[in-house]
């Protein structure tokens, strides 16, 4: 499965890199530059794009405070999450990329630009701009496999309407009201953690294996790409889950309870009917060979 994986990866990045020897891939103009202070009112801990093909100016994109690591995320077209971009085990490099630099990259685009094509200006840029070269490897990483345990699955189906979930059990700090009406309507998608001593108590409606992921992620302090989905269930859920309180600090700053209770794995199987398991799982990583920090002039 591995080297399957693999080859799909590296004969993907194959058309690139004869696709990034094409110059008529590249944009009409770009400006590249360090990025400035900080706006109070902006968002500066990850990248902002605005603009581009599918958007309501095609011929126009702007990065705002992209990493290196965001922008080769970016322009390779891997799905990431903003928020744990600087921790994606997808690409890999020295420390810097993930958040020491950010940059700021205005672009003027041909007409009728494909995203695609779109992508791969964006690598040639990179390439002509921050001397960026990269080849790609299958590492074996530590991370975990998610399943449906052999009892089967005890997730709600949300399609079939608002089931009756159990309120925080006693000792548990109640849910302010809004955040309360929006469990029990049950009309839209919430996920909410109360803790009490050493223990934690989740509540949630509509959400997918996907958000389930995220969060336990969280908790287990790894990244969301290395928790495999091998359940097969593609709904949106509804579940309540106790368990003891580890890996909280990133929800509940301050000093850490002694947990209590049961295990995040020994919660999942028994109340969730699922099954998480550490793994040694191959992984595809872009790997950087050479990144200039301060961009070559316009």
């Amino acid at each position: 499965m591995g080297s399957r994986r693999a080859l799909l990866f590296s004969s993907a990045l194959c058309s690139f890199c004869y696709a990034q020897q094409d110059p008529s891939l590249s944009f009409e103009a770009a400006t590249m530059k360090l990025e400035g202070t900080c706006k109070p009112a902006e968002r500066c801990t990850h990248m902002i794009v605005q603009g581009g093909p599918g958007t309501a100016d095609p011929e126009l994109a702007r990065f705002r405070y992209g990493s290196p690591k965001e922008l080769i995320l970016f322009a390779y077209g891997l799905s990431y999450d903003p928020v744990t971009a600087s921790s994606d085990p997808k690409v890999s490099g020295p420390s810097w990329i993930s958040n020491a630099e950010r940059y700021e990259i205005t672009a003027k685009l041909p007409p009728n630009t494909a995203r695609p094509q779109f992508l791969v200006m964006v690598r040639n840029l990179l390439r002509e701009r921050l001397n960026l070269n990269l080849h790609t490897e299958v590492r074996t990483l530590s991370g975990y496999e998610l399943s449906v345990a052999p009892g089967g699955s005890k997730l709600v189906d949300a399609s079939r309407g608002p089931a009756s979930l159990p309120p925080p059990p006693a000792g548990f700090p109640r849910l302010p009201a809004q955040m309360q009406d929006q469990v029990t309507a049950g009309n839209s998608p919430i996920m909410v953690s109360r803790r009490a001593a050493g223990r934690v108590y989740t509540i949630a409606r509509q959400q997918s294996i996907a958000d389930i992921i995220q969060a336990m992620a969280l908790r287990l302090n790894t990244h969301p790409g290395l928790i495999l989905d091998r359940t097969g269930l593609s709904g949106k859920y509804d579940f309540a889950l106790e368990a003891a309180a580890t890996g909280l600090s990133g929800l509940f700053p301050g000093p850490q309870p002694e947990p209590d209770g049961p295990s995040l794995f020994e919660a999942l199987e028994k109340q969730l009917g699922l099954k998480l398991e550490k793994k040694r799982i191959p992984f595809d990583v872009l790997v950087v060979d050479s990144l200039d920090r301060t961009p070559r002039p316009d």
